[in-house]
């Protein structure tokens, strides 16, 4: 059987190692920092940047009021306070405050993603803008978020929701929530639907272009169904063709001929398996992170000549399984170890 050398990795404490490169598990990480000028004080950097002289005193672990020309300082965030509510996922709050999941995160220094309870209280950061506003990222301090803009189409003959949500690369429900519609509303010629436009920045480090990009807010969009990618596995740097024909948790696809299905099985020692696998995508000129298992399942294909029996799974960063809802361990482990491939 094929040694999976990844799996040591994750247990010899490489997942830490990836989870500090990325800066997802480093607390306050996303605080702001401030050189000391002369004839600062402590209540008038607070003042300042609308914070206590507390606040920065336990976010810098000092003892007194006395500070130096020249010191670094981390300014903590604005907070608010939220309470789960029952359904919330981290995903959803973060949309809702305009924030994301890695901010959530490390204020709250959250390490089981699947035992949040009804009724904790989390710290979000605080929104300067609301979050209904849609702002481009244009300069360099928001070059690496996403945003997106709001267009009316106007529905043509033949037209469905689910059509027109595969043409603007959305999932159904989404178009669905845009305009209160629900899966039995019937389009008609000429309606003005509205449609959403996601722009999902470039996202690599000086010293790798593999992008670990969050599932909910990026690569869902990235890599919309439809796609055909290049699919890599990490360990043994073999390569077949896929296409995303379905999925909202995840990436549901499927080989894209017989003989990617072929390269895939031989990847998997010969045999279908659910073992999930360290996997890159090459999507366009982009290459993102990505876990998979080789399992075929579920009666819904949509490729009918590859030798592949229904659809396998493609999990990025934070999505779920379909069945509960909840982040698969070993393919977020899978996925960080992916994301830390130097190429």
């Amino acid at each position: 059987m094929m040694k999976q050398p990844w799996k040591k990795w994750i247990r010899s404490g490489f997942l830490c190692t990836a989870l500090l490169w990325s800066g997802t598990a480093v607390a306050g990480a996303e605080n702001n920092s401030y050189t000391v000028q002369k004839g600062d004080m402590l209540w008038k950097i607070a003042e300042k940047y609308e914070t206590t002289v507390d606040q920065i005193k336990a976010a810098n672990h000092l003892t007194s009021d006395e500070i130096r020309i020249g010191q670094a300082l981390v300014i903590p965030e604005k907070t608010i306070s939220y309470k789960i509510q029952k359904g919330d996922v981290l995903w959803k709050i973060a949309e809702k405050y305009g924030t994301t999941i890695d901010k959530i995160v490390a204020l709250n220094q959250i390490t089981d993603f699947n035992n949040l309870l009804i009724g904790q209280e989390l710290k979000i950061p605080q929104q300067s803008v609301s979050v209904d506003s849609v702002v481009p990222a244009t300069s360099s301090s928001s070059a690496a978020k996403p945003w997106v803009e709001y267009q009316t189409y106007t529905v043509q003959k033949g037209e469905t929701g689910w059509t027109i949500a595969l043409k603007f690369g959305i999932p159904f429900q989404e178009f669905l929530q845009l305009n209160n519609m629900t899966e039995s509303s019937i389009l008609n010629i000429g309606q003005k639907v509205k449609v959403a436009i996601h722009h999902v920045p470039v996202k690599v480090s000086a010293s790798s272009s593999v992008e670990w990009l969050d599932w909910w807010t990026e690569a869902q969009y990235v890599f919309p169904i439809g796609t055909v990618t290049k699919m890599t596995d990490v360990a043994t740097k073999k390569s077949w063709y896929v296409k995303r024909t379905i999925g909202a948790n995840h990436a549901d696809s499927e080989p894209l001929t017989k003989e990617d299905a072929a390269i895939m099985k031989e990847v998997w020692n010969g045999e279908y398996s659910w073992n999930v696998r360290p996997v890159l995508l090459q999507v366009g000129e982009r290459t993102l992170a990505a876990s998979a298992s080789s399992m075929p399942h579920s009666t819904i294909e949509y490729i009918m000549d590859n030798d592949f029996a229904g659809h396998f799974d493609i999990h990025f960063l934070n999505s779920t399984r379909h069945n509960d809802g909840k982040l698969d361990v070993s393919h977020q482990q899978a996925i960080r170890v992916a994301a830390a491939v130097r190429w």
